[in-house]
């Protein structure tokens, strides 16, 4: 069991890792390109994928599912609650988070770039909450 601990320790550290660089791609996304205006959705997507940071900022977020999605299965075969309830919040939010960005690019709706950076701190705020409760877990 404490090899699968581990496990999920070093799964959860690499997914933190991987929203701090989300984090910085979406911040200097967001501060050195302008999407241009009056664009239709197709355009927009083009736009965005021409765009280096944009498009680092896409491939990341499209990877991010499928590490916390590995994750979440392997919390759940751990059946503790102290990663599994983390695990499953922060893969939800990461989805919540991915359909807001990709609404946001194709209408440019501020809102959705909102609820994307809310779901990403929640994903965040999650993942490091089962890295507290499994330390305070196995200190009992």
């Amino acid at each position: 069991m404490q090899n699968k601990i581990s496990e999920l320790r070093l799964y959860t550290v690499i997914t933190i890792a991987l929203l701090a660089l989300q984090y910085g791609l979406g911040m200097a996304a967001s501060m050195f390109t302008t999407f241009p205006e009056g664009a239709s959705a197709p355009q927009l997507w083009a736009f965005a994928w021409a765009q280096p940071l944009i498009m680092w900022h896409i491939i990341v977020g499209s990877l991010l599912p499928l590490v916390a999605l590995l994750l979440c299965v392997r919390a759940v075969q751990t059946k503790r609650r102290e990663w599994v309830v983390p695990s499953v919040v922060g893969f939800v939010a990461m989805l919540a988070a991915g359909g807001a960005g990709s609404l946001f690019v194709q209408t440019q709706i501020d809102a959705y770039s909102y609820i994307m950076s809310i779901a990403f701190l929640v994903s965040f705020a999650a993942y490091f909450w089962g890295l507290y409760r499994s330390a305070t877990q196995n200190q009992q």
